[in-house]
């Protein structure tokens, strides 16, 4: 591992670090929520945007009500070779 040049530095990749985190505990909860998210879809490629679209804004409006989610829809999200996957 690189040494890290100075404290600002370090700083920087703790700040990193925590985004990233939070990123993918957000992309977990996305995902276990809207079940249409866990798999393949078959949809025209034109329509994609919307599904997403309607999904993250759909999760959005739960995420600011506190809406609980049961535990077993929580999903992981790991990394593998640089791609995200759940």
């Amino acid at each position: 591992m690189r040494r890290l040049k100075n404290w600002a530095q370090h700083a920087f990749n703790e700040k990193i670090y925590e985004i990233e985190k939070l990123g993918k505990e957000a992309f977990g909860r996305l995902k276990g929520r809207w079940a249409i998210l866990q798999k393949r879809m078959d949809i025209k490629l034109q329509e994609l945007p919307a599904v997403l679209g309607a999904s993250c804004v759909l999760h959005n409006i739960c995420e600011m009500r506190q809406e609980e989610m049961e535990g077993e829809l929580k999903f992981e999200v790991f990394e593998i070779h640089g791609y995200c996957t759940s």
